[in-house]
């Protein structure tokens, strides 16, 4: 697994040599099992000082030998740009979008707003959909994850919550693609 840390103040020296100054430091970052997202920027504002402050998570996925080392370098300068004081809530547009077109310039990078798992040659991971239909008062229940929930796995247990029926049936499972923003 490579070295967060020092591939996070990599990409911070760099955006410091084009006039980008996030207000983080490589110490804030953190690898996590992200299912939802490649990278994320938490911020906050202390409300009695008006201090904002940053820590970013990636997803372990980027930091895997075989994952191409500029997937991680790109997630690293999205988050890193949403950690500049002056983009705190602004979203991917106006400054944001200013700094990421600046960093796409200098760097030859493709910075977005989301890229998905084959846009960053990252191994696709599949979610499941998980049906249920109700014969009485056809309703379909659906939910998407990684794990059954549990009225497909007891689905003897199962009450319709329309019609206040206990139904036993069980539909399918079907792979879905996730895309990551």
């Amino acid at each position: 697994m490579r070295d967060l840390q020092m591939y996070a103040q990599k990409c911070l020296n760099n955006l410091h040599s084009i006039g980008i100054y996030p207000n983080i430091t490589a110490d804030k970052f953190k690898a996590t099992v992200q299912h939802n997202s490649w990278g994320m920027c938490h911020s906050s504002r202390n409300n009695r000082t008006g201090v904002i402050t940053h820590r970013i998570t990636i997803s372990k996925q980027l930091l895997d030998e075989s994952t191409p080392i500029e997937s991680l370098v790109q997630t690293l300068y999205h988050e890193e740009i949403h950690a500049c004081d002056e983009c705190f809530d602004v979203g991917h547009d106006g400054k944001w979008l200013e700094y990421a077109n600046r960093v796409n310039k200098a760097f030859g990078t493709d910075i977005k707003r989301s890229h998905s798992a084959t846009e960053l040659h990252v191994k696709e991971e599949k979610q499941n959909l998980y049906r249920c239909f109700c014969p009485s008062c056809k309703t379909t229940y659906k939910r998407i994850g990684w794990r059954a929930p549990k009225w497909y796995a007891h689905s003897e247990n199962f009450i319709c919550t329309k019609c206040n029926r206990v139904k036993g049936i069980k539909v399918k499972i079907e792979p879905m693609p996730i895309i990551k923003a």
